[in-house]
């Protein structure tokens, strides 16, 4: 429900509310209908908040849940003072919404480190992880604003600009992606090197020409594990056994097939005789003549 608004134009967003909804009120013409959506949104969110309490720190810091879900609150309180044209917050709400952009922060430090060197050692550039900080800088450039600290509220938002181009595909880096769409890239891996090696065109041509083979590697490999596994099933109903019996009694054993015929012998013994459970094994005997 959030993030169906688009981001407000008056935080930067590119004009995401009106593309959305084209109405003035960052969320379509209906305004009454988006304030109703984002008290519903909040209470579930607040839900969720006390839900995740109840974790043991031990768990909650384990991914990044928690703080995204303390991220969206503070961000339908935004959207709803947005909605409401209000230059001022009230003080409990911005001091709650202050309380849970720290918590986020100090999660946030746990899970990337302090200067996000676990994301820094990441191959893949770790985008979609560090597309979250735009959203912290964001809001805490927001309630800056209401606290009246413009001049910090500005070193935030420039930030989250920064870091927002920083993880782009923006106009002036079209050059690269025709450079890599000229080296057979498909055009979404080469959106997704460039962001993922700081938009050096280098590093990004090695690493989705490299990525490219390692998946075409895993498909010839998958390929001829679904051959092998066939010639399994085949030979087990060669055997006398139904070919849907075969196939899960190799899954089990991981295509180990002297096991699978003893698991499966074993089942048409406790059948008495393999009649019901020879499928297709030539009648009611099953395990003589088949």
């Amino acid at each position: 429900r959030v993030r169906g608004f688009g981001a407000p134009p008056s935080l930067g967003g590119g004009g995401g509310a009106e593309e959305e909804g084209g109405g003035e009120e960052g969320g379509g013409p209906e305004g009454g209908g988006c304030v109703a959506s984002l008290s519903e949104a909040k209470h579930l969110l607040e839900e969720a908040e006390a839900a995740f309490a109840l974790l043991s720190p031990r768990f909650a810091s384990l991914g990044d849940n928690v703080a995204l879900c303390s991220l969206e609150c503070v961000w339908v309180v935004t959207l709803q003072q947005l909605l409401a044209r209000s230059s001022t917050v009230e003080a409990a709400t911005l001091d709650q919404a202050t309380r849970r952009l720290e918590r986020v922060a100090a999660l946030l430090r746990g899970l990337h480190g302090a200067s996000l060197e676990r994301l820094a050692a990441r191959d893949d550039g770790a985008w979609r992880e560090r597309a979250v900080y735009v959203r912290l800088h964001l809001l805490q450039g927001a309630l800056r604003l209401y606290r009246g600290e413009a001049h910090d509220a500005r070193s935030d938002l420039a930030r989250a600009e920064s870091l927002r181009q920083e993880l782009s595909i923006c106009p002036h880096d079209q050059p690269k992606i025709a450079s890599l769409l000229e080296l057979g890239v498909p055009l979404r891996s080469a959106r997704a090197a460039l962001l993922a090696t700081g938009k050096d065109v280098t590093r990004a041509a090695e690493f989705a020409l490299t990525r490219h083979a390692a998946e075409v590697a895993e498909e010839r490999d998958a390929a001829e594990r679904r051959r092998q596994t066939r010639a399994l099933v085949q030979s087990l109903v060669a055997m006398g056994f139904g070919p849907r019996k075969a196939a899960a009694a190799l899954r089990r054993s991981k295509n180990d097939l002297a096991q699978a015929v003893v698991e499966l012998t074993r089942e048409v013994e406790r059948g008495g005789g393999g009649g019901g459970e020879v499928e297709g094994g030539g009648g009611g005997g099953g395990g003589g003549s088949g």
